[in-house]
């Protein structure tokens, strides 16, 4: 990943919107500015700068009038936020016993302040526990 694409990630609010576009892509083959302010509770020109913002770092394909989709990069980091959130949520409910709508909760917090390395510990720690257990 390039700077610009870390860059423009950075933020708990860039990373909500590419997983948004993900979740939607399955729904339709581009997503309206308007479609996707609605699932993000935001207003549609807060849609249109991020998307902006994401179309010049080469996440996002966002065409006026068009809507937008995930570029292959856009979608693989997308991936990437929702597997890290998975595996904390994972680990909340294997090594701390929550519910898990309790962990639903609390990895929404944690997934934008833990670091890679904290991730790939949770991937030794759960191993493939994560994936048939939730």
């Amino acid at each position: 990943m390039s700077d610009d694409q870390s860059t423009s990630v950075d933020t708990q609010s860039a990373q909500d919107f590419l997983k948004a576009v993900y979740a939607l892509q399955s729904e339709t083959e581009r997503i309206s500015t308007n479609r996707l302010a609605e699932y993000l509770s935001i207003t549609p020109p807060s849609v249109t700068d991020m998307a902006q913002r994401l179309h010049s770092a080469g996440l996002v394909d966002h065409r006026r009038y068009y809507g937008l989709r995930l570029t292959e990069i856009g979608e693989q980091l997308a991936r990437k936020l929702i597997r890290q959130y998975h595996l904390i949520e994972a680990y909340l409910v294997h090594e701390f016993g929550y519910a898990l709508a309790e962990a639903h909760e609390e990895a929404d917090q944690m997934e934008h302040a833990v670091s890679e390395k904290f991730v790939e510990a949770l991937m030794q720690r759960l191993g493939d526990r994560e994936e048939r257990s939730l």
